[in-house]
C-alpha cells in the first residue's frame, strides 16, 4: 500500500516572545523565592541555578531576534555589530546594579540575585561578541560599488571597494575605494574616523610583484657591474599596517608625484617614521607610495589596472623616470655613509636613553635623570637636523 510522498518533518521554532517571557518569569520567580516567598536562601544553589536558567532564557531571545537577517534567517555577520551593542548595554546595566545593590552580600538578597542576573547575562553577551567576531564570514577582496555614480556610466568599469585586512574584533572597516577618478584609502587605525585620503588615478602606480624590491644602493654594492644610484630625495613608501606591522604587505602603490598624506592620528606617527617637525610642516608630509595588506591582493590589482593605474614591473625604472636621481659615485657613496651614520647616532642615542633611564630609578640618583633628559634632547636635535634636508 502506498501512503504517498514523504513530507520533510520541520521542527517547530520557539518563538523569541515567548522565551523572554519564561526568562522574565522565572526571573521574578527567582526573586520572589528568595524575598517574600523564602522558598531558599540567597547565595546558594537553587538561587543560582534559576538565576542562571532566566539569564540564559532572555540571552537566547535576545539573539534570535538580533541575528535575524534581510531574509529572516540566522545571520553572524548581521549578528556582529548588534552583540557589541548588547555586550555594552549589559555592561551598563551591570554598572547599575553594581551601585544600587550593597556590597555586602545577605543585606538585600533580593538585590543580590538580580546583580546576579545582570553579571550572568554580560558574561553570555561577551561570550556571543566574541564568537560572531571568529565565525562572521570574512568580506569579500572586491566589492562593487553599485551606488558611486562611475558605476552606472556607460564603458566604464565599475566602481569597486578593496578589502584591507584588518583585525575582526573591536576594529574598524579599512578599504580602498577605487573608480576612474582616482583610489580613496580609508584606514581608521592611521587617520583616525572615516577620513579618507584621495589620490588622483593619474598619479597611482601599482606594483606588478607583491614585494618591494630595495631601493638601489644596496643591491649597488653586491653587483658591482650595476649603476650605482640614489634618489635626491628620500623615496617613502610607508606601511600603512592594519593589522601586525611585522605582517609583510601585498599590495603596494606608486605615485608618479609625491602626494600629501592627510593628518594622521599621533600613535601613527611612529610607525610611519614621521616626526612632529614634519607632521606640522606647511606642505604636509609628502609619501611617494603606500604599501597596504589586501584581502586579495590580485584582485586589487586587476581592479586598480582597469580603472586606470599605471602597471608598474620595474619599480626601479619607475623611480629612475618620476623621481630625481643621483647617478654620481662620488655623491652615491656620500648618501650611504651618512644614512649609515645617521642610523649609528640613533641607536646610540636609543641605548644610551635606556641605560640612563634604568640607572636613574635603580640608583634615584638626580645626576642620571637629568642625563638622560639631556640625551633624549639630542636625539630629537639629531633627528630634527636629519630630516631639514628631506621634504
Amino acid at each position: 500500500m502506498d501512503d504517498g510522498p514523504v513530507l520533510p518533518v520541520t521542527r517547530p521554532r520557539v518563538s523569541p516572545f515567548a522565551l523572554f517571557v519564561a526568562g522574565v518569569l522565572v526571573l521574578l520567580f527567582g526573586l520572589y523565592a528568595v524575598g517574600s516567598g523564602r522558598i531558599y536562601s540567597g547565595d546558594t544553589w537553587p538561587d543560582f541555578l534559576t538565576i542562571f536558567a532566566a539569564s540564559l532564557l532572555v540571552a537566547r531571545a535576545l539573539l534570535v531576534v538580533a541575528a535575524r537577517g534581510a531574509d529572516g534567517e540566522w545571520s553572524w555577520r548581521t549578528l556582529r555589530p548588534r552583540a557589541f551593542v548588547g555586550c555594552a548595554l549589559a555592561f551598563i546595566l551591570l554598572l547599575v546594579m553594581s551601585v544600587v545593590v550593597p556590597a555586602e552580600t545577605g543585606v538585600w538578597p533580593v538585590g543580590d540575585s538580580a546583580h546576579g542576573f545582570s553579571l550572568f547575562l554580560f558574561v553570555e553577551s561577551v561570550v556571543v561578541a566574541v564568537t560572531c567576531a571568529v565565525k562572521a564570514p570574512g568580506r569579500a577582496g572586491v566589492t562593487s560599488l553599485s551606488g558611486h555614480p562611475v558605476a552606472g556610466a556607460r564603458n566604464e568599469p565599475p566602481a569597486a571597494r578593496i578589502a584591507l585586512r584588518r583585525w575582526r574584533l573591536f576594529s574598524r572597516d579599512t578599504y580602498v575605494d577605487v573608480d576612474r577618478t582616482g583610489v580613496t584609502l580609508v584606514v581608521p587605525r592611521v587617520f583616525g574616523g572615516r577620513r579618507g585620503w584621495f589620490v588622483p588615478m593619474g598619479a597611482v602606480g601599482v606594483l606588478l610583484e607583491p614585494a618591494v624590491p630595495d631601493a638601489g644602493w644596496e643591491d649597488a654594492e653586491v653587483d658591482e657591474d650595476a649603476e650605482e644610484w640614489v634618489t635626491r630625495e628620500e623615496f617613502r613608501t610607508p606601511y600603512l599596517s592594519t593589522t601586525s606591522p611585522w605582517a609583510p604587505p601585498n599590495l603596494v602603490l606608486f605615485f608618479t608625484l609625491p602626494q600629501p598624506l592627510p593628518p594622521i592620528r599621533w600613535s601613527a606617527r611612529r610607525d610611519l617614521d614621521i616626526s612632529v617637525f614634519e607632521g606640522r610642516s606647511a606642505e604636509g608630509f609628502l609619501v611617494d607610495g603606500v604599501e597596504l595588506r589586501a584581502v586579495d591582493p590580485g584582485a586589487a590589482r586587476e581592479v586598480l589596472l582597469a580603472n586606470g593605474a599605471q602597471g608598474i614591473d620595474d619599480p626601479e625604472a619607475f623611480v629612475k623616470r618620476h623621481r630625481d636621481v643621483v647617478r654620481d659615485p662620488e655623491q652615491v657613496r656620500a648618501a650611504v655613509a651618512r644614512s649609515r651614520r645617521e642610523g649609528l647616532l640613533f641607536g646610540i642615542t636609543g641605548v644610551a636613553s635606556v641605560a640612563l633611564f634604568v640607572a636613574f630609578h635603580v640608583t634615584d640618583d638626580d645626576r642620571y635623570g637629568l642625563a638622560f633628559f639631556a640625551v633624549l634632547g639630542l636625539g630629537l636635535l639629531l633627528e630634527w637636523l636629519s630630516r631639514r634636508p628631506r621634504r
